[in-house]
Formats: structure tokens, C-alpha cells, sequence
């Protein structure tokens, strides 16, 4: 028979075993295992502004190169699809970009984070600029498949706590951005700040996110390039 204290290190050793999953957003990965060291330093950067005063994070030539995405519809039990990557000569200068393609009605939306999810305390510290920036196209068949003006947002995720911001409507920020060319986004941080985003940590941030609703059926492809931050 064990001893008492030969029980308490087997069940110790088990526990040490055994992993833990966080789900990520909807539909999203599982986050990153927890580090074993729970006061471990921040693994931030602050990112340096480059030409026109942009500090990019993602650009499809480099920056970012660990990036990782998720995409997911809301009906499971319904034909839905989404997809979310980069793609050669798809950005606004013939670079690579990144294409999401959403079909279905329902939520569809999908994540783009810049720092693959590693590490797991990782991100931009993002506090001393003013504005998200990036450059975005929309391109749908017909305007019945495009999704709706009021219901395509943009939000911005952070590693502490896992949170995700408050939602920005792009076409709030640039009316003309349905009309299937390429657009340059400009949304003040603040906006992401509130109500929900109350409590986001713009000293962690670490993916973009888009999300769309529609009770209709929806057929469309979003163009994402040169991803960013700025104090214009």
C-alpha cells in the first residue's frame, strides 16, 4: 500500500501533467498555454514609425511573418464558409495581402493576429498613437452579396486577458469604401475604447479582427494590406 506522502507526490506529478486550453474568439484557436511563470515580464514591444509617421505591424513583405488567422460562421448547421490568409500580389501595391472570403448568412468574421498567438504575453504596445491604420478593398459580385455598411466591423485583440476591443464600423470612417476599390482606413483609437472596451490593453495588442451580420446570404472577399498604427 502507498503512503500518504507517496499519494500527494503521484497526484502532484499528475496535475503537473495535464494541459489547459483556452478558447479563443469565436471559432478561433485555442490560446496559447498559460506561461509557467505567472508574473513572467511582458514580452511587448512598441513599434517604430517608419515612413509618413506609420508604425506597421503586419505588411505582407516580412513584417509579421508569424502571423496567424482564424476565420468562423455562425450557423453550423447551414452551407457557410470563411477563410482568412495572406495571398501573393492580392495587397493594394501588388504585394502580398491578406484575403478574407466570408459565404452565408448569419455572423461571419475571422482574426488576423500579427504575432501568431506566441508568446502568449506577447504584442504591440500601441498607447502612444492615435489611430489604427490599414488599407482595405471590398469586392462582391453584386451589392445583395456584399455584406451590409452597417454591420461590417473591425476590432482589435490583446494578449492580457485574452480581450477583444469595442467595434469600429469601417464604413463610419470612409463612405466610399464599398465601391470596390482600395481604401486607406483611418480609425482613432479611442473608438475601441469603448463601452465593451473599456478594459482592452493597447499595450498588448496583437490581431485585427473583422466581423459581419446578415440575415441574408452573403458572397464576398475583403483585402487587407499594410497594417499599422499612426499619430495623424
Amino acid at each position: 500500500m502507498m503512503s500518504h506522502r507517496a499519494i500527494v507526490h503521484a497526484a502532484l506529478a499528475f496535475l503537473g501533467s495535464g494541459l489547459c486550453a483556452c478558447i479563443g474568439p469565436a471559432g478561433g484557436p485555442a490560446a496559447a498555454p498559460a506561461a509557467n511563470n505567472a508574473n513572467a515580464a511582458s514580452a511587448t514591444t512598441a513599434p517604430s514609425a517608419g515612413a509618413g509617421g506609420k508604425a506597421l505591424v503586419w505588411n505582407g513583405e516580412g513584417l509579421g511573418a508569424s502571423a496567424k488567422s482564424w476565420a468562423s460562421c455562425g450557423k453550423k448547421d447551414v452551407p457557410c464558409k470563411t477563410t482568412f490568409g495572406a495571398t501573393p500580389s492580392v495587397g493594394h501595391d501588388g504585394s502580398t495581402g491578406l484575403r478574407f472570403h466570408g459565404e452565408g448568412s448569419d455572423y461571419l468574421g475571422g482574426g488576423w493576429n500579427w504575432f501568431g498567438w506566441w508568446p502568449e504575453n506577447g504584442g504591440n504596445d500601441v498607447a502612444k498613437f492615435k489611430n489604427l491604420s490599414f488599407w482595405f478593398k471590398l469586392e462582391a459580385k453584386s451589392p445583395a452579396e456584399a455584406p451590409d455598411s452597417g454591420n461590417l466591423a473591425v476590432a482589435l485583440g490583446c494578449s492580457k486577458g485574452k480581450k477583444t476591443s469595442a467595434d469600429a464600423l469601417v464604413a463610419k470612417f470612409d463612405a466610399k469604401s464599398f465601391d470596390g476599390g482600395w481604401h486607406e482606413i483611418v480609425i482613432p483609437l479611442a473608438e475601441f475604447l469603448k463601452e465593451k472596451g473599456s478594459d482592452f490593453d493597447l499595450a498588448s495588442a496583437w490581431e485585427l479582427r473583422f466581423s459581419s451580420w446578415s440575415a441574408d446570404e452573403k458572397n464576398f472577399d475583403l483585402y487587407v494590406d499594410d497594417i499599422g498604427f499612426d499619430n495623424r
